[in-house]
């Protein structure tokens, strides 16, 4: 179980990169690229807000609250930004 995990932690990893990468260099004017590099930025806030609230729940200092709320506002923010992005270029 273990070894699945890292394999989609690590190709999850290499999505982001590729998009990210992609988005800085071969398309810098794309509007897809940007509204799909916002709506991946924030489904990676997404899972990392879920790994630290629901799988490492033994700390409970104030910067680890602050860092986990931090997530929860840039995930919300960076995922509407994209989706609205996309839909306003669909529709």
């Amino acid at each position: 179980m273990k070894t699945t995990n890292n394999k989609s932690g690590l190709i999850g990893t290499a999505v982001v990169l590729v998009i990210l990468i992609l988005r800085l260099t071969a398309f810098k004017d794309s509007a897809v690229m940007t509204h799909l590099s916002s709506l991946t930025l924030g489904i990676t806030c997404g899972t990392l807000f879920y790994i630290r609230k629901y799988k490492h729940t033994k700390k409970t200092s104030a910067m680890y609250s602050i860092i986990t709320i931090l997530l929860v506002v840039m995930c919300l923010m960076y995922t509407t930004f994209g989706i609205l992005g996309l839909l306003g270029f669909l529709g």
